[in-house]
């Protein structure tokens, strides 16, 4: 293991981070890189999701997976290309996460800017 700061960047970086309400140590944010290997006839590939971390007060930095919110867009039935990334159908622009105040609800936004010209 790398010191933090030192070796090549891997992964996203974050655009949101939330505290759980009742525990300062289960964080959420947004976005995360999930990489799938190949299955079948699905390449490889790499999505964006939001996460919930098991922080480690123990050791500062380290985290453990809890769980991730969103879907692999190769599982999705709402898109409707191949590759995913060509659909306009398109929920991986990930920009916040939100928690409700008992910790019950998490709430992500996710947004995409269209080019073009404005009348």
């Amino acid at each position: 293991m790398l010191p933090q700061g030192e070796g090549e960047f891997v992964g996203l970086p974050l655009t949101d981070a939330a505290f759980h309400p009742g525990d300062r140590n289960i964080a959420y944010v947004v976005p995360v890189q999930v990489s799938v290997p190949q299955q079948g006839e699905v390449p490889s590939h790499t999505y964006r999701a939001a996460a919930k971390l098991s922080l480690d007060a123990g050791h500062p930095g380290q985290y453990s997976l809890v769980r991730l919110y969103g879907m692999d867009p190769w599982a999705d039935s709402n898109v409707s290309t191949t590759p995913p990334d060509a659909s306009p159908y398109d929920v991986q622009k990930l920009r916040e996460i939100e928690i409700s105040r008992d910790g019950a609800n998490v709430f992500v936004t996710a947004s995409q800017g269209l080019e073009g010209k404005r009348e």
